[in-house]
């Protein structure tokens, strides 16, 4: 004579759906959303309890594979290598940008002073009469 019952609960407001076990003593009185039916091996979540049958019911391994998010691959080092280049070349790309500004702009002051220079050593056109 056993000591105690494995009692099978499900969730009577959710489509009889599996919600795990507990151990009673042998003389407990089952209650609303409980039964000491097993379910059989190989069955699939969602696991439900049908009243009518008294058996539990899944879903077939193919459904429940289909129902699967899809595995998040990894990417490979060549796929990190290059993002990692990627990188590099657009932080490269941004600071040729800055460096090509920084070049205009200091062409401009050259040639200004270059101008500058050339007007205050221009010779003074001082004709005087003798």
């Amino acid at each position: 004579m056993e000591n105690f019952k494995i009692v099978w609960l499900y969730n009577p407001t959710d489509g009889n759906k599996l919600m795990g076990t507990k151990i009673v003593d042998p003389d407990y009185k089952l209650g609303d959303g409980e039964t000491l039916v097993t379910p059989t091996d190989g069955l699939y979540e969602p696991i439900r309890f049908d009243l009518s049958a008294q058996s539990w019911v899944g879903i077939t391994k193919e459904e429940w594979e289909k129902a699967q998010p899809a595995p998040v691959q990894k990417p490979t080092a060549q796929q990190e290598f290059n993002a990692a280049t990627n990188v590099q070349i657009a932080q490269m790309m941004a600071q040729n940008k800055q460096q090509a500004q920084l070049n205009a702009k200091l062409t401009i002051d050259v040639a200004t002073l270059n101008k500058q220079l050339s007007q205050l050593t221009k010779p003074a056109n001082n004709t005087t009469a003798q």
